[in-house]
């Protein structure tokens, strides 16, 4: 299922942007100044970089290495994925096997977290390491392991925090015996360190929208039931990389965690005490999508692997998020249906713009501005087109597109920027705007020429349309 899945995934817009990050920087400085831009530790990063520069010294892997479809960032991620698997089932024995050998199979584990290359899975499999370190009595070893699982993701650094003191508070007695206070105070500067480098710089900017104090209950409610249950997408419609969800189904999602919690077959002060920070953090964000809400259900996991660890019995009602999340999963992979349809790519109109706009757009002396990246990026791979202008991120401006445009000076709009300031960014190119169907250039951009429109439809994916306009005159 895994291998299926991944063969036909496109790489969405933060899968290829963390590639590129990693791969393209010209320089070390240039590379953890990318990071910050892109607001994560550096540990995934370093890590697809180092894989990147090793297998580009060695013939048979360099030929292919930098292949459009981004298969080396998913065999890197899936090695994690595969190494995470093999740890719940073959190292955690005295966890009942119904819960470690469904965890792998859960929405957020196989979808979210594996198939859709990203950190989440490579944080989790450092986290396990540090939790079985742990179990065995090596307390150095399991926070070396859990300061790795710091350094991949913001989520990760609050929870190895929240675990860490928890370890503190158990060992107490063990800091003066085992000549624990050097560990304790190399992992604290560690975590501080990863803290300091995950400060954004001054210009960039957080869109935060906590709104009134009933929406903000009310989101809270949504946030941890969601996480949990995976309930939007087993009521929701699936649609891209986005859902529509029954709210008020889902906070019902709720009530069995509740119910753990009254039974006290579950770590109620520890699960509070761990998902304080990030579940704040995700109340105030503007848009939380499904794999920030999933972070819950992660703790989750781990707390009662950690009980399970250490003999107790886990509550069996738990098993109805499993559940609720392999049926999510099914459901997913059914939706998509890899072993029955083709790529995606084949049928989202990429093949038709790069066979007729490749050489174009591709070309050094063309620049491609995109209003709606995420639509655009499946064309993007099958182009192999890395360099993008993208109003609407302010980070792309910084290291992606251009290395020396300072985005401070260019918060406005592209198209409000004076002739002169377009020279300089743009370096005189030829400019390509990519739009929706409904979309045309606004007057003030300049005069344009619509040059490429699709002509077939796309299996109703009509948002996946474009018109491509190339510039041919300033602004009148």
């Amino acid at each position: 299922m895994y291998v299926l899945s991944w063969i036909h995934h496109v790489s969405w817009r933060d899968e290829m942007l963390t590639w590129l990050i990693a791969t393209r920087s010209e320089s070390l400085a240039e590379f953890f100044t990318a990071i910050q831009y892109d607001r994560h530790p550096p540990f995934y990063y370093m890590i697809l970089r180092g894989v990147y520069k090793t297998l580009s010294l060695l013939p048979p892997f360099s030929l292919l290495i930098d292949t459009p479809y981004f298969y080396i960032q998913r065999i890197i991620t899936g090695t994690f994925a595969l190494g995470t698997t093999f740890l719940l089932l073959f190292r955690f024995s005295r966890v009942p096997l119904w819960f470690r050998g469904s965890v792998p199979f859960t929405l957020l584990f196989f979808m979210e977290y594996s198939v859709l290359s990203r950190s989440y899975i490579v944080g989790i499999f450092f986290f396990l390491l540090y939790l079985l370190a742990k179990s065995s009595k090596r307390i150095e070893l399991s926070w070396i392991w859990l300061f790795f699982s710091a350094g991949i993701h913001l989520f990760f650094t609050s929870f190895a925090g929240c675990f860490f003191v928890c370890d503190l508070f158990n060992h107490r007695h063990q800091l003066k015996e085992r000549r624990l206070p050097f560990a304790v105070a190399a992992f604290c500067v560690g975590i501080l360190g990863l803290l300091i480098f995950q400060i954004p710089p001054r210009d960039t900017v957080f869109q935060s929208t906590p709104g009134e104090l009933g929406w903000s209950l009310h989101r809270a409610l949504v946030i941890i039931a969601q996480g949990m249950t995976g309930l939007d997408w087993f009521w929701g419609a699936f649609r891209w990389n986005m859902t529509i969800f029954n709210e008020k189904t889902a906070i019902l999602g709720i009530l069995p965690l509740i119910y753990m919690m009254i039974r006290k077959r579950f770590p109620t002060f520890k699960f509070l005490f761990v998902i304080a920070l990030p579940y704040g953090l995700l109340v105030s964000m503007g848009y939380v999508p499904f794999r920030y809400q999933g972070i819950i259900f992660v703790a989750t996991v781990f707390l009662l692997l950690e009980w399970g660890m250490a003999g107790r019995k886990l509550p069996k009602l738990f098993g109805i998020y499993l559940f609720l999340m392999i049926f999510g999963t099914l459901r997913w992979f059914l939706t998509w249906s890899p072993y029955l349809f083709p790529p995606r790519y084949d049928f989202s109109g990429a093949g038709e713009i790069a066979s007729k706009m490749g050489k174009e757009l591709t070309a050094e002396n063309s620049v491609v501005i995109v209003e709606d990246p995420e639509i655009f990026f499946p064309a993007m791979g099958r182009m192999n087109l890395e360099k993008v202008f993208v109003p609407a991120y302010d980070r792309f401006i910084k290291y992606q597109f251009h290395r020396k445009v300072d985005s401070t000076g260019h918060r406005k709009h592209w198209c409000e920027w004076p002739e002169e300031t377009l020279k300089e960014v743009f370096e005189d190119k030829t400019i390509y705007v990519v739009l929706m169907p409904h979309q045309v250039p606004p007057p003030n951009c300049g005069q344009f020429e619509l040059v490429f429109e699709h002509e077939r439809p796309i299996l109703g994916y009509e948002d996946e349309k474009h018109k491509i306009f190339k510039r041919i005159g300033p602004k009148i």
